[in-house]
């Protein structure tokens, strides 16, 4: 009964260790999760409409598999635009930056 109890302990720390959620204050960086393995090859959509943007779709764990969920369209709103959110490597972990709003058009286009 022991043995089954210790092993029991040592599944659920590892379980532990690979998905850490954590989340920060500041806009735009955001964090939903953390992974020990990275995504798969991103999938990309380009459709344009009028008056809407197209948020990407990303790769998502879902009980220890990667699954794809679907891009979808947003309303534009005014002069801002739409940064994709990302995978990002972290050294040996891979951490979920979601998209976000930020400033104007002509700031994304302004030579620097």
């Amino acid at each position: 009964m022991r043995f089954i109890k210790m092993c029991s302990a040592a599944i659920l720390a590892a379980a532990m260790a690979v998905t850490v959620p954590a989340c920060t204050g500041s806009a735009g960086a955001r964090v939903y999760w953390v992974e020990e393995e990275p995504p798969p090859p991103r999938r990309y959509t380009v459709v344009v409409r009028p008056g809407l943007v197209w948020v990407d779709g990303r790769w998502e764990r879902d009980s220890g598999t990667w699954r794809w969920r679907d891009g979808y369209y947003v309303r534009a709103r005014g002069d801002a635009y739409y940064v994709q959110g990302r995978w990002v490597n972290d050294g040996n972990r891979w951490t979920w930056r979601p998209g976000h709003w930020r400033g104007n058009r002509a700031e994304r286009y302004r030579w620097r």
